[in-house]
């Protein structure tokens, strides 16, 4: 008789590897040719905005690319550790959390089309407005705004069973309002740096929540038995 394996109940360690991958991936381009969206984030002079648009296209696109799978997977990584680790009484919280999260992946689709609807417009002779610019930094800065308010409320959520989740439950909590808070206050010629603090946050965030899932079996899927098996 054909044995069967186990049906993956559970994708939560796949969705933080693969988002690292992507993660490292847009931060190597970066590192390489100094292109990032976060240049596009903030309020520049229109005709200094349009020549960053300008300077290099292709991996401009590259990293919007990267970005749309990207926002995919940490999304899907969210939903998956909420129903694998956070206790039943934490649920309500939890469903807030993830309801600001999926509020900071609608805002994230957003600004990727809003940048790229600039950069397409300059590829045919239409620089930005300074009204579009102004527009582009409101809509950046609340979408990193609300991803704030929903990572502390999913800090606030998870268990302390073991070291990893208590180190990421800190990083949510506390790491989160304190880059949030520097970063708003800090001048201009900062920003590279602490946005390249947030996504080294972000690493060291989906290299702890491995671990930490590791010891919670995977909850099975609707009407199948738990088999126990890890992740």
């Amino acid at each position: 008789m054909e044995a069967h394996l186990p049906e993956r109940t559970d994708w939560t360690v796949p969705l933080a590897v693969a988002a690292m991958a992507c993660l490292v991936v847009m931060m190597t381009l970066t590192a390489i040719t100094g292109v990032s969206q976060e240049t596009f984030e903030i309020v520049r002079a229109p005709d200094v905005y349009a020549a960053g648009l300008r300077a290099n296209p292709i991996v401009l696109r590259a990293l919007f690319g990267l970005d749309s799978a990207f926002l995919i997977l940490y999304a899907s990584f969210f939903l998956q550790l909420a129903r694998r680790v956070v206790p039943a009484a934490q649920r309500d919280l939890a469903r807030i959390a993830v309801a600001f999260l999926m509020g900071l992946v609608v805002l994230d689709i957003v600004e990727d089309h809003s940048i790229l609807s600039m950069l397409y417009g300059v590829e045919n002779g239409s620089d930005p407005s300074a009204g579009q610019i102004w527009f582009q930094h409101l809509l950046s800065q609340s979408k990193f705004h609300v991803g704030y308010v929903g990572l502390f409320l999913f800090g606030l959520c998870l268990p302390r069973s073991n070291l990893a989740l208590r180190a990421l439950a800190i990083i949510l909590t506390i790491g989160t309002v304190v880059q949030g808070a520097w970063l708003y206050a800090a001048p201009v010629s900062m920003l590279p740096a602490g946005n390249f603090g947030r996504w080294i946050g972000f690493l060291i965030g989906f290299a702890l929540a491995i671990p930490g899932v590791r010891s919670f079996p995977p909850r099975p899927a609707s009407g199948a038995a738990a088999t126990g098996a890890r992740a």
